[in-house]
């Protein structure tokens, strides 16, 4: 993995900018970890945070291993969330992941998380921003070209299923999710939006 493509990569998706809103320390789970730089970001930032970045690609997680070999606290795995022991974690992040996977397959992968994540875990969730509307539509083309014709995106389906800002509401309150903070940051060129969650906690939860 070069350096040009982790300077690239960290202009367009502004890691810097979601690195704060992950917890200091704990078990953290990056899942779509792809080549692993936030993963290792995380834990540069901070030893005490003990780090897992799993990607359902093979080649993508053998390039992570092999740029970030010994780096303590940090491990990669070839793996879907389904595939994650029962281990409970203080956060988990969800980095451009979702516009992969269907609506009922999205649904899946929160209650997966919700179910992976402590009683006050923090799910971190980052998609691109439908605005302004002519970015948005680039994006469209770049990630088509992307996951369907070049397919350097790995996906199972070769779908491309992007939901606006409301709807990801919408669906994480129906995983059972409450939105603490929700935010636009700004990559190179692209809008996107932030969103930082917490299990919703009903009254049974409590006693």
């Amino acid at each position: 993995m070069s350096k040009l493509f982790t300077v690239i990569r960290s202009l367009i998706c502004p890691f810097d900018q979601i690195e704060p809103f992950v917890p200091r320390q704990g078990k953290i789970l990056d899942f779509g970890c792809g080549h692993g730089i936030f993963s290792a970001l995380l834990v540069k930032k901070s030893l005490n945070r003990k780090v897992l970045g799993i990607d359902p690609s093979e080649h993508k997680i053998k390039l992570a291993q092999k740029h970030y070999n010994g780096i303590k606290n940090l491990q990669f795995k070839k793996a879907y969330l389904k595939d994650v022991k029962r281990v409970k974690y203080d956060c988990i992040v969800i980095i451009d992941v979702l516009y992969l996977l269907s609506n009922k397959a999205k649904l899946k992968t929160l209650n997966l998380a919700k179910k992976l994540l402590n009683k006050n875990g923090v799910l971190i969730l980052k998609t691109i921003s439908h605005n302004p509307k002519w970015l948005f539509t680039l994006v469209k083309l770049e990630e088509k070209l992307m996951v369907k014709i070049l397919k350097y995106t790995y996906s199972d389906t070769l779908g491309l299923y992007f939901l606006s800002e409301e709807k990801y509401q919408q669906l994480l309150n129906k995983a059972g999710f409450t939105i603490i903070d929700e935010r636009l940051i700004q990559g190179i060129p692209y809008r996107q939006q932030l969103i930082i969650a917490k299990k919703t906690i009903s009254s049974s939860d409590e006693k």
